[in-house]
């Protein structure tokens, strides 16, 4: 049971971060490397007010939101107006800066041997104790996620969204301030992401530079693409398959000498199958690039 417990928090908190990605990556067409950066804002967040005021958990979700929000800001005022391989690079820019700074402010962050001992989280002064109360609560907080993701889809701004990833130069043209509209699902889909890594920090107990570094960020990116950016499942889908498949390979008994390498190859060879038959992804109807959100 412990064992299924982790599997499925890991699964939800892979859908939340697919989720807060999709709204950039799937619905607006901006291709995020930062994501994992953010991710992390959450986590270290979390992570120094538990630990040096005991504060409440909607608290650090709203300290990581704000902080998220900024670094958001501050990336997307100068970069906002680039387009395709130029925001790649400004994101990938912003996830480097992230990472170093997580790596040498040591004073906040201890540097790369991280932050251990990170208590159970403080919900309305009592503390959430055990997997299956941080299981129901990270259902809660993905679940909350996911609906204010898929509402935003759908809502007006969302439609906006899809007209400025179909032809930007025509939303503008009818009016849309397209600049703002992108920096606001810029915004949303970092701080989305802190809230997930507020929840990852309490749920491990130790965070360090590593679980955020742009390898993650491009794991992120992979699982959307794979589900199906911009569809209705696709990113549960994608995130059930980066985290079930290698779970799934556990259980083959392979000898110990090559284990981990045989695995890692029949990982490899599967996502390359599903890019391969299914280039639009598990659930997309239309290859990365020319998708339309459900």
């Amino acid at each position: 049971m412990p064992y299924l417990i982790h599997v499925a928090i890991q699964l939800l908190l892979y859908v939340g971060l697919a989720y807060a990605l999709d709204l950039v990556l799937g619905t607006t067409g901006i291709l995020n490397v930062c994501h994992a950066g953010f991710y992390g804002i959450g986590a270290y967040t979390a992570a120094v007010l538990c630990q040096t005021y005991h504060s409440p958990l909607w608290f650090e979700f709203a300290i990581a939101g704000l902080v998220a929000a900024i670094a958001a800001v501050l990336i997307s005022l100068p970069s906002m107006r680039l387009h395709d391989d130029f925001f790649v690079l400004a994101s990938f820019a912003l996830q480097v800066i992230l990472s170093q700074l997580m790596l040498n402010w040591k004073s906040v962050t201890n540097g790369a041997l991280g932050i251990s001992g990170i208590p159970a989280p403080i919900l309305w002064r009592h503390n959430v104790l055990g997997k299956t109360d941080l299981l129901l609560l990270t259902l809660a907080i993905v679940g909350c996620i996911v609906w204010s993701v898929r509402n935003l889809q759908s809502s007006p701004f969302g439609r906006a969204l899809c007209a400025i990833r179909a032809d930007e130069i025509l939303a503008q043209a009818l009016g849309k301030p397209t600049v703002k509209y992108k920096m606001a699902a810029f915004v949303i889909s970092g701080s989305l992401a802190s809230a997930v890594g507020v929840l990852y920090a309490h749920y491990m107990t130790f965070i360090d530079p590593s679980s955020f570094d742009a390898n993650v960020s491009i794991t992120f990116i992979t699982l959307v693409i794979l589900g199906g950016a911009g569809s209705r499942w696709g990113p549960a889908l994608g995130a059930a398959l980066v985290v079930l498949l290698p779970e799934g390979l556990r259980f083959i008994d392979i000898p110990n000498s090559v284990g981990p390498n045989v695995k890692q190859i029949i990982f490899s060879v599967c996502l390359l199958l599903v890019l391969i038959f299914r280039p639009q992804g598990l659930a997309g109807h239309h290859e990365f690039g020319r998708f339309t959100t459900e």
